[in-house]
């Protein structure tokens, strides 16, 4: 019984370890996001860049990122902006590889960032 605990733990572990260097767990350090684009403001909406998302993205980390530092207003609005650019769309329901709108705050300048 204990070899069979042993083989069932080490399977565990292996398929484990495959998963994080294949597919990764744990955010990069580099760019998170490889592609965005600053779109030009439409008469109502809010400035925003669009976005497309890898594998460890989160809507508040890839705003952070906009904004190169921490957020300038409370998480409740980033995620209300987000929800109301992206057709309700919650951050939690973010796929990787597909573009989303990620509002800019801060000052006009702040929209060519990345």
């Amino acid at each position: 019984m204990k070899k069979i605990a042993v083989f069932m733990a080490a399977v565990i572990v292996g398929y484990s370890m495959y998963y994080d260097l294949a597919i990764g767990t744990l955010p990069s350090f580099s760019n998170p996001s490889s592609s965005s684009s600053a779109a030009s403001p439409v008469p109502g909406e809010a400035p925003h860049a669009i976005v497309k998302i890898n594998a460890g993205d989160t809507v508040i980390s890839i705003v952070e990122e906009l904004e190169k530092g921490t957020l300038p207003v409370p998480i409740e609005q980033v995620v209300e902006d987000f929800r109301s650019l992206n057709n309700q769309t919650k951050p939690e329901e973010i796929q990787i590889g597909k573009e989303y709108k990620f509002p800019i705050y801060g000052s006009p300048a702040s929209e060519n960032r990345r």
